[in-house]
């Protein structure tokens, strides 16, 4: 049985492997391949490289502050909301995949994270994928009905990662 500090560098190194080369992926995509503005897009780069080297640096941070590594994942969590909702509103009308970066966010609380939590996370990423999209006035039938398709997906792949979590963790 892995102890919480092993579990976290477990948790911290999977995301780092799999879900920040991905949203690394989506944003270079987003800038480089859609209509978006020049000056918005070398933002979105600028932005890219910091948040993915705070992503990267917490697994040391992790594995030297043991005692701070639910902090520390909080942390991470946090800026990777303020991130991730800069790039939504800068490339939705632009690149409609950039959503996704909710959807590895959700998927990466769902692993670290208890159910509670979980909801509480996928509530609050509904909310601001809603009033993006409807802050960018997207707001014909067919628009808001991929929101809803979003939103849905948002809770599946939550609730979905975090049950397989908890199943293979018992005992």
């Amino acid at each position: 049985m892995l102890t919480e500090h092993e579990k976290s560098m477990l948790m911290v190194g999977l995301v780092n492997r799999y879900m920040t080369p991905f949203a690394a992926l989506l944003v270079l995509s987003a800038a480089f391949l859609s209509a978006a503005p020049h000056r918005a897009s070398s933002a979105a780069v600028a932005l890219l490289v910091v948040i993915s080297t705070l992503n990267y640096a917490s697994r040391g941070f992790v594995a030297r502050y043991p005692e701070r590594a639910a902090a520390i994942r909080h942390s991470r969590v946090v800026v990777n909301y303020v991130f991730d909702l800069t790039l939504l509103w800068i490339f939705l009308p632009y690149w409609p995949s950039i959503w996704m970066l909710f959807l590895l966010t959700v998927i990466a609380v769902g692993a670290y994270e208890d159910k509670k939590a979980l909801v509480q996370h996928a509530a609050l990423l509904t909310v601001m994928l809603c009033l993006v999209t409807w802050g960018l006035g997207m707001r014909s039938l067919p628009e808001l009905g991929e929101t809803a398709v979003r939103v849905a997906a948002l809770w599946f792949a939550g609730l979905f990662t975090n049950r397989l979590v908890a199943s293979l963790q018992a005992p």
